[in-house]
């Protein structure tokens, strides 16, 4: 929990460039296929994309806005909001397979696929540490893309949703292993700092000790010399 403020700060951190590589991804989608698939599909995905886009966008400022103390005392608020943000986008992707996968040729096809995995791979370095959010947003891509794929029935597309299917897994399989070692990351984290605050501890008894040993040494010898003064 202590360490959540810096976790939904390195987040919003990436958001800017998240945003950039949606837009970007969303101006080559909507170039490629604004030839080839229906307009007014091809319009209201983009008015769908845009209106997430904004909010997204709505939501970093927001933060920025808030300052560090405050959003660090609602990280748990903000973190939802920035998840919420994330699946919508993940549901942008799997309607775009959806709607414009059967359209065009097999360029337009393999530059859909590439889009939409180039975020999957993207988001697991981002949202593996969350990973119930990083398993949402992956099959918010890939699930729409295979089932629509393996609607179109030939033996390829059949073949090719078995393939990715595969892809799928194996997606999730290295936001798990990046879940690993990220905690393992964590743990080094709060080990190293336990033992930092333990040697300050042990530091700060120890030179207790040695100035109270430097007064009893210095009582002894003002002793001493009073009783030697006497004799």
């Amino acid at each position: 929990a202590d360490l959540l403020p810096d976790v939904v700060r390195t987040l919003y951190s990436q958001t800017g460039v998240s945003l950039s590589g949606n837009l970007l991804g969303a101006m080559v989608l909507t170039m490629i296929y604004w030839p080839v698939a229906p307009s007014r599909e091809l319009i209201a995905w983009c008015v769908l994309f845009g209106l997430v886009w904004v909010l997204r966008l709505v939501t970093l400022r927001r933060y920025a806005h808030a300052g560090w103390a405050a959003a660090a005392s609602q990280a748990v608020h903000w973190q939802r909001l920035w998840n919420a943000g994330a699946m919508a986008s993940g549901a942008c992707w799997g309607l775009a397979a959806w709607m414009f996968y059967e359209h065009g040729r097999a360029f337009h096809q393999t530059t859909l696929l590439l889009i939409i995995y180039s975020f999957c791979v993207g988001s697991i370095t981002l949202m593996a540490s969350q990973h119930r959010a990083f398993f949402a947003f992956i099959s918010l891509c890939f699930v729409p893309t295979i089932l629509r794929i393996a609607t179109l029935g030939s033996t390829d597309n059949l073949l090719l949703a078995g393939v990715l299917s595969l892809v799928f897994l194996m997606t999730t399989i290295l936001g798990r292993a990046y879940r690993r070692t990220f905690d393992r990351a964590i743990e080094l984290k709060v080990r190293t700092e336990m033992l930092a605050v333990q040697l300050q501890t042990e530091k700060a008894a120890a030179d207790e000790a040695k100035r109270a040993a430097e007064t009893a040494n210095r009582a002894k010898t003002q002793s001493f010399a009073a009783a030697s003064h006497d004799l």
